[in-house]
This record gives C-alpha cells, sequence and structure tokens, in this order.
C-alpha cells in the first residue's frame, strides 16, 4: 500500500497556478473570477475546452467493466487511509472539507487509483454558478465557480467519483451536474486528461508532474477539514478514522 509521508505543512502558494481555488461568492458570477484570469486561459486549458454537456464525447471516457465493480473500487479509493501526517493519524482524501480543493482531491485519487493497477480515470470539468447543499459546511451549502473530480465509463454512461458530493456512490454525470445547477445548459463542461490539475492546466496533454504539488495541496486541505469538525461538533478521531458518515445511516444527508 502506498503511504505518502507528509510531514511538514507547506502552505504552497494558490497562486501559483492563479486562482486554483474553487471558492466562489454566493452573489458572484462565475464569469467575474474569469475575467481576473484570462491571462492564464490558453487554448488547450481544460477552462477553454468547455463547452455544452450536448457536445460532449461520452465514448471518450474510460471505460470500467461492470457497475459492480466500478461501485468495489470507489469504496475502496474512497476509504483508505494512506496520508501519514505529522501525528501519524492516517488520513483519507479530504471528503469531508467540500469548499474547496477538489483538484486535490481529484488528483490524490485518481493517484491511488493508478498504485492500485486501476484503469486509471479521466477528469471532468464543471463551470458556473455552482452551488451544493451539504451537511459538511456551516452554512448547509458551498458555492464553486468550478468543481472536478474523476470519472470513468461503464457501457455507454459516464459516472462522476464525487465523494465529496455523494460518498455512497458514484453519480451519473447528467445527475452530478444537476446537483450544482438547475439545468444542464447552466454549466460548461469539459472531460481531461487523468492528470490535468487546474482550470489552467492543458486539458488532453497534462502530464503526471503536476501531481506533486496535489500532496503539498492536500495537506492544506486535511487541516481545514480536521478543524471543520470540531466546528461541526463531530470527533474527528472518529469521522476521519474509523467511523466517517457515510457508515452511519441518517447522519449524512445525500443530494
Amino acid at each position: 500500500m502506498l503511504r505518502i509521508v507528509l510531514l511538514v505543512l507547506v502552505f504552497f502558494p494558490l497562486t501559483s497556478f492563479g486562482n486554483i481555488s474553487a471558492k466562489r461568492d454566493k452573489g458572484q458570477d462565475y464569469t467575474e473570477i474569469l475575467s481576473q484570469n484570462l491571462s492564464l486561459i490558453e487554448s488547450d486549458s481544460a477552462v477553454n475546452a468547455s463547452g455544452p454537456f450536448e457536445d460532449l464525447n461520452q465514448e471518450s471516457v474510460v471505460e470500467w467493466e461492470s457497475i459492480a465493480l466500478m461501485q468495489e473500487r470507489f469504496e475502496i479509493l474512497r476509504d483508505e487511509r494512506f496520508i501519514e501526517t505529522e501525528s501519524g493519524f492516517l488520513r483519507r482524501i479530504s471528503w469531508l472539507y467540500p469548499d474547496d480543493g477538489c483538484f486535490a482531491r481529484a488528483a490524490k485519487f485518481i493517484n491511488l487509483a493508478e498504485e492500485k493497477s486501476f484503469e486509471t480515470p479521466q477528469r471532468i470539468f464543471i463551470f458556473g454558478n455552482l452551488n451544493v447543499k451539504t451537511d459538511n459546511n456551516p452554512k448547509g451549502e458551498v458555492s464553486w465557480w468550478y468543481h472536478t473530480a474523476p470519472i470513468v465509463r461503464v457501457d455507454h454512461q459516464v459516472f462522476v467519483l464525487d465523494a465529496a458530493i455523494n460518498p455512497l456512490a458514484p453519480m451519473k454525470v447528467e445527475d452530478w451536474i444537476l446537483t450544482q445547477v438547475k439545468d444542464l445548459p447552466d454549466a460548461k463542461i469539459s472531460y481531461c486528461a487523468s492528470h490535468s490539475y487546474t482550470p489552467y492546466s492543458p486539458c488532453e496533454d497534462a502530464d503526471s508532474s503536476v501531481d506533486d504539488m496535489a500532496d503539498q495541496h492536500q495537506l492544506r486541505y486535511l487541516k481545514y477539514e480536521w478543524s471543520r469538525q470540531e466546528s461541526l461538533g463531530r470527533d474527528p478521531h472518529e469521522v476521519l478514522g474509523d467511523e466517517p458518515p457515510w457508515l452511519s445511516d441518517g447522519v449524512l444527508s445525500l443530494l
């Protein structure tokens, strides 16, 4: 089993790729954020590749063998505590801090899938005025200008493997989009390569060299996730340990 030892909290600047934070003020239009970062948007970037959902080639997404296999792998990757912190307390990916850090969560999920020799998931990026209801924020919701997560295909249906939104199972891509916007045309979507890390990363020709930053980013969000559990009145040792909310009926409201 791969264990990544992260002993020092390194505050890698989120401005290294421009504004890669996914956070959006609820009243803010996502195009305002894009306009502030126009100089970073290259022709081959994930954001530039985005468009209407109906224009996407669903068959271009990597295929997993069956729904049952996808569910089994999803649960393995969701639950594995493989990130070693300074305290020695092994941590999962930061599913319980949905506010930000989707880029790091997706990278860690995909890297773990590769380490286990699963067919490597790809990435979906969604752009728009995104709002998601969640029990993992004191306000009961989070707002993003973009979101990214791993994707695979079973037969002709694309699924999103995003335990920050639905920790129980992969979601049909259409359902995943509609947890964030009212109608499919309200968002722009791109299907990108597995290692496309940020909205400004190459969509097709991304390589794994950028994944080193995911370790540092994920450690930052693991710290925030711990504090969030405390602010919600949960015991971090329990919910971030062997008793995550998705194992308790009625604890986590699903969308």
